[in-house]
């Protein structure tokens, strides 16, 4: 099968389905309830370079058609906008008919910039927008020696530049406490390429999720404006004891540079004026500050014998609904544990049977957690069912957990609950009492009743009369578990080998990211065409070679190629289009955007990871 087949990418409109969804679309906008009216404010980004914009919006929800907030005139700031542009959502089944106007701010000067307050009417109702603050800085620029040149000084350049930060939250941290790692990677005046790896990273004693990215902030050090990457990691102390990380980040910088001559179809001026200036990119170790800190075991002295190994801080809410009913009539106990913790470890202690109670296995109803799944709540129901008049309230309910920053445990309840009872049906009497009736009948209940044969026959060998296919077909399910037991060894086989794996998914990653950059191409947008063009590349590689994403650059790969044997002419053509992506990339492009040779690119890309198909690597 081709990575990829040029031309035209043919849809197919499916009519039938999206006119149902939109006459469901319709009939759910006339049935939803309005959201009540708010007004949202910001800006951003709140810390920003002489010269640069930032952007004020104002959104306005319960309403499509606002006035335009009183926004003009700012002191030391230039305004353009606003623009405004209107739309329509479904939050927890209400329609939020929403109008949002855009600013454009340029401040005129560095320093501190305050935003507000402004007094805002919609219709009949007033709102307050909040002061927001803005910090500009000065312009800075970094020197071409210290972007390209090589020695002392650069590494020493660099360091000032780009460094990294590891912290921990919280600090108060215990066994078996879920807390969050951040690694944060501040730069500036640089350019950073989008992969990252850790090296020297094996925590021992740490249970962690792998690195998510978190949203690209901003902060100021020293007058200077940082950009800050930063990703985050779910981590659980497994034993206590110092625990001491120090690792280092590997990255890589781009470098804006001359165009190199390479020779084949792109060794042409017709195509720097497309795509610009060449960059390199160089790799570069990011050491980050030691981060240190202690994990303490869990106290035994005042441990509640209802602890279950929650950690944090939570609150209880519980109620018992209905509270008015007869003997025999089942009550609903809902209890709610909300707060800021290992969620994981939340299994509240409900009631056992009693004399008074029967009482059913309590169930988690509902489990509402933020993205870092240690803030949110958790919801519990529990069946009651009262066997007697003396059973009118149910006992009070406890959840223990350890506050790690008082150092601590800390026992809640809930309750008791008063019911109103009144006497039974006698069905109901029956259900509560648990035995039986009092007039249950003896001997035999159920008589089955089964005709007696018009006709013996004598018993037929099995499968003597059953056909031509009864044999095979017996052989079917042997089959179907030596063909189970194949696939499952296969693919234990294929768990086991991590490069065997990426070399499978090599060629199907090409063909996403070139079918991307073909749908890029189509509606003539120039930057999601290259950027797809190159995760082409880059996923291929990457795969083949049983790289991590931040070793997959041009000079590194050029290095494994030629280690591998590779012949000289593929591997220019391989570095030619890398770099050829780099500059659209990274470099100021020039020109329009040229459809014609933008397809030559994804045609000879497709060609030559067809030809590395067949390359032993």
């Amino acid at each position: 099968m081709p990575l990829y087949s040029g031309g035209q990418f043919m849809r197919t409109p499916l009519l039938r389905p999206w006119m149902k969804i939109l006459a469901l679309g319709l009939a759910l906008i006339g049935c939803a309830s309005a959201v009540p009216l708010s007004v949202d404010f910001d800006v951003q980004p709140r810390i920003l370079r002489l010269g640069e914009a930032a952007q004020l919006t104002v959104t306005v929800h319960g309403n499509r058609s606002p006035p335009a907030p009183p926004i003009a005139n700012l002191i030391d700031c230039d305004v353009a906008g606003p623009n405004f542009s209107s739309m329509f959502n479904f939050i927890n089944g209400s329609l939020d008919q929403s109008g949002s106007f855009v600013y454009q701010l340029v401040p005129r000067r560095t320093g501190s910039h305050r935003i507000g307050p402004f007094d805002y009417k919609v219709g009949d109702r007033m709102f307050k927008l909040p002061q927001i603050e803005l910090n500009v800085a000065a312009p800075t620029t970094v020197p071409v020696a210290t972007a390209a040149g090589s020695g002392p000084t650069q590494q020493v350049a660099i360091a000032d530049l780009v460094f990294a930060r590891l912290d921990v939250m919280p600090t108060n941290i215990v066994v078996n406490q879920t807390f969050e790692l951040r690694l944060s990677i501040l730069f500036r005046d640089v350019r950073l390429d989008n992969n990252f790896s850790l090296n020297n990273w094996a925590p021992a004693g740490l249970n962690l999720s792998p690195f998510g990215e978190l949203p690209a902030q901003r902060t100021m050090i020293k007058g200077q404006v940082y950009e800050v990457r930063q990703f985050r990691s779910q981590a659980r102390a497994l034993t206590a004891g110092h625990q001491r990380l120090a690792p280092t980040v590997r990255g890589a910088i781009i470098i804006e540079g001359e165009r190199r001559r390479r020779g084949g179809p792109f060794d042409d001026p017709f195509f720097d004026g497309i795509f610009g200036r060449g960059v390199q990119t160089r790799a570069i170790e990011i050491a980050t500050q030691p981060l240190e800190f202690n994990v303490q075991g869990l106290p035994e002295a005042g441990r509640p014998a209802n602890f279950g190994g929650a950690i944090g801080h939570f609150t209880l809410e519980a109620q018992v609904k209905p509270n008015d009913g007869a003997v025999g009539d089942p009550v609903t106990l809902t209890a709610r544990i909300a707060g800021n913790g290992n969620f994981d470890s939340i299994a509240l202690p409900m009631l056992t049977n009693s004399e008074q109670f029967k009482t059913y296995e309590a169930k988690m109803t509902s489990k509402e957690l933020d993205g870092s799944q240690l803030n949110g709540s958790k919801t519990f129901e529990q069946i009651i069912i009262p066997k007697s008049m003396e059973a009118n309230r149910i006992p009070a309910i406890g959840f223990s957990f350890f506050d790690s920053d008082k150092g601590q445990y800390v026992t809640l309840s809930a309750g008791p609950f008063d019911l109103k009872l009144h006497p039974a049906t006698a069905g109901s009497a029956m259900i509560a009492g648990g035995g039986p009736a009092a007039n249950s009948p003896t001997g035999r209940d159920i008589a089955y009743l089964k005709p007696a044969p018009a006709e013996w026959h004598p018993r037929s060998v099995a499968g003597a009369d059953a056909g031509p296919l009864f044999w095979p077909l017996q052989a079917l399910p042997p089959l179907a578990v030596l063909a189970a037991f194949i696939l499952a060894r296969r693919r234990d086989a294929r768990a086991g080998d991590v490069r065997l794996v990426r070399r499978e998914q090599a060629p199907r990653s090409a063909r996403r990211a070139l079918r991307t950059a073909g749908e890029a191409l189509a509606k003539n947008q120039r930057a999601a065409f290259f950027e797809a063009l190159a995760a082409a590349l880059r996923s291929y590689f990457g795969n083949r070679l049983n790289l991590p994403p931040g070793d997959v650059t041009v000079e590194g790969l050029r290095q494994q190629l030629a280690a591998a044997g590779v012949d000289p002419v593929l591997a220019e053509r391989v570095q030619t289009l890398f770099e050829l992506c780099d500059r659209e990339r990274f470099g100021a492009a020039a020109g329009a955007f040229d459809a014609a040779a933008a397809q030559a690119a994804v045609d000879d890309t497709a060609q030559l990871l067809r030809q590395f198909e067949k390359v032993r690597l």
